[in-house]
């Protein structure tokens, strides 16, 4: 049912320029709350816990909290489908790599790179810089070698988690993060923050697109959704507008958000911040 709603989405969205009518947006929404309704309804992991103890479901993911792109590891082969269908992820992706204002010789990390949408995007647009993309996850990891190999591009790939950078100090030029911190924790929000500024040089950027303050009820609503899939104390910051405040007191200077777009799962901001 689920996957019938989202392809729907796909086949009418070709027919009508990509743009996002009503009829659309509605499509995904109610195709999207199902498959979330349920994962939240039937959460497998928790209830084995809770059964069974830690030490049956011991994982890296469990022992560095680290947590999935849809939170579940067995659904990271549909994160790519998934994003194209239902967000303007080509669009966001773009606008966040330009305002980036990447030159040639720049370092450049794509931090929480995922199957390496972006890292790829910013290598073709400036084949001159260094791109490294990092991610906690091994599966998409894989997965993002792979495209990367088909693409027949130079990017290195590195495991790690964010807030504990294998990096030295003042090394890059720019910091993306693309539907990062979403995932992360108060505290590791925190961390994050703290390890992008030690690693970025002087003078250097770090680029944010993620789920930002809703710009109205609407947009309020439709981030219940996000919440009920990757967690409300993930989550709620950023619908409090949090992460600029966030970015300032770990010593970032001209923090701004840059953009807002419109999703059916809510507002979708770019933000900006420079390191003194």
């Amino acid at each position: 049912m689920v996957a019938a709603a989202f392809l729907a989405v796909r086949d009418r969205r070709s027919h009508h320029d990509s743009r996002w009518s009503f009829e659309n947006q509605l499509l995904a929404v109610c195709g999207g709350s199902f498959y979330i309704a349920v994962l939240a309804v039937f959460d497998y992991r928790r209830i084995l816990l809770k059964l069974l103890g830690e030490h049956f479901m011991n994982s890296v993911s469990e022992q560095t909290h680290y947590i999935a792109p849809l939170k579940y590891n067995w659904l990271t082969s549909f994160y790519d489908p998934l994003l194209r269908w239902t967000m303007p992820e080509d669009k966001f992706k773009r606008q966040l790599m330009e305002q980036a204002k990447i030159a040639p010789g720049h370092r450049v990390l794509d931090l929480g790179c995922g199957t390496a949408k972006l890292t790829i995007l910013i290598k073709r647009r400036h084949p001159e810089a260094e791109v490294i993309g990092l991610d906690g996850d091994e599966k998409i990891l894989t997965l993002a070698k792979n495209k990367i190999m088909a693409a027949g591009l130079d990017i290195h790939l590195q495991k790690g988690l964010s807030y504990q950078l294998d990096f030295p100090d003042n090394f890059f030029d720019r910091v993306l993060a693309s539907l990062l911190f979403h995932h992360l924790t108060s505290e590791h929000k925190q961390r994050t923050l703290a390890e992008i500024h030690r690693v970025l040089k002087p003078g250097g950027e770090l680029h944010i697109a993620d789920w930002g303050k809703a710009q109205n009820l609407w947009m309020r609503s439709a981030f219940f959704l996000v919440q009920l899939l990757d967690g409300f104390a993930t989550t709620s910051e950023h619908v409090q507008g949090k992460l600029l405040d966030y970015l300032r007191r770990t010593g970032f200077e001209a923090v701004s958000e840059r953009q807002h777009f419109t999703t059916i799962f809510g507002t979708l901001t770019l933000y900006s911040a420079k390191k003194a």
